[in-house]
């Protein structure tokens, strides 16, 4: 009976984490000169990521758990807040054409997004760089840190605070960088 007991606790653990995955990882990097301050997305209106701060050239990233793929691709809002206080929004329609290698579990997935004061660009791991971009912007971020890092002794070691919500209405929007 005991272990009748353990094989089904057991199997139900198994089940239960095999119904949630790993969603693709999400960079968030500062591409400016400046600070960045609270950043916040929200991941199709069902997972918030959000951090305080984040430096010139400083780069985080997070992942979240999901029940289905459906729950990474729909709207996703970005806010923050720019070295003016001035608070910066922007949208933008994610769909499975953007990321159609979601389901490859032999890939490395990923959505950069790349702030400055004003815009945020966006690539994923799906889209072809073939002008280098991608390494062009890391010597760029490597760059504004080494710049910051000269004047600011403090160092940022923030984490990005995941969240999921219960809403999940997605109304339609373009996907591309602003």
């Amino acid at each position: 009976m005991l272990k009748n007991i353990q094989f089904l606790l057991l199997s139900l653990l198994l089940i239960s984490c095999r119904a949630t995955v790993e969603s693709p990882m999400i960079y968030i990097s500062n591409a400016s000169l400046k600070p960045i301050k609270n950043i916040n997305c929200e991941w199709s209106k069902k997972h918030v990521l959000s951090l305080s701060t984040l430096n010139p050239g400083e780069n985080r990233s997070q992942s979240f758990y999901m029940n289905n793929d459906a729950e990474f691709f729909g709207l996703v809002k970005i806010s923050w807040t720019n070295d003016e206080d001035s608070r910066v929004s922007h949208e933008f329609f994610f769909r499975k054409t953007n990321l159609p290698s979601i389901k490859d579990p032999t890939t490395f997935n990923y959505v950069q997004l790349y702030f400055d004061q004003h815009s945020v660009e966006i690539t994923t791991s799906d889209s072809p760089d073939l002008s280098g971009k991608t390494a062009k912007m890391d010597k760029l971020l490597m760059f504004y840190r080494n710049q910051y890092a000269k004047e600011h002794k403090a160092a940022n070691t923030q984490l990005i605070d995941s969240q999921t919500r219960r809403d999940s209405s997605n109304p339609a929007m373009i996907f591309g960088s602003y």
